[in-house]
């Protein structure tokens, strides 16, 4: 397994990328994102396993944040952030960082996790180490 936590939250992937007549790119606060990510990633992975060059991977996202306002209604008690939006840009940068292709990834499992500082933690797994 590999491990790496990451300071903040990733970019939604409505605010990602955008698009010209021929081309797509990333935005400029994405582009920060996965740069710092990138260098902070590249710090922790000397200490890490490396990764077999053919297996299929699982990978654990965990975004931690203070998810809960005090709204009056229900519906308005839970901050705004869609999970689904933030895993591709964690998948980009952890693909780049890490040197696999990221069509290798056969499962993901994201969570929202409360907690009074926001970080990304992200673990990824070859599948022959999950039963």
């Amino acid at each position: 397994m590999i491990r790496f936590v990451l300071p903040g939250l990733p970019p939604s992937v409505n605010n990602y990328l955008s698009k010209g007549r021929r081309m797509v790119w990333l935005e400029p606060k994405a582009r920060a994102w996965m740069e710092a990510c990138y260098l902070h990633m590249l710090g922790q992975k000397a200490r890490q396993p490396h990764l077999g060059p053919d297996s299929e991977l699982y990978v654990d996202l965990r975004l931690y944040g203070g998810w809960q306002t005090s709204g009056k209604r229900a519906e308005s008690q839970w901050r705004r952030i869609d999970l689904d939006n933030r895993i591709k840009p964690v998948l980009d940068m952890a693909s780049k960082a890490l040197g696999f292709n990221d069509c290798r990834i056969t499962k993901i499992v994201a969570e929202k996790v409360e907690s009074e500082s926001e970080r990304t933690e992200v673990d990824v797994h070859e599948r022959r180490e999950i039963p």
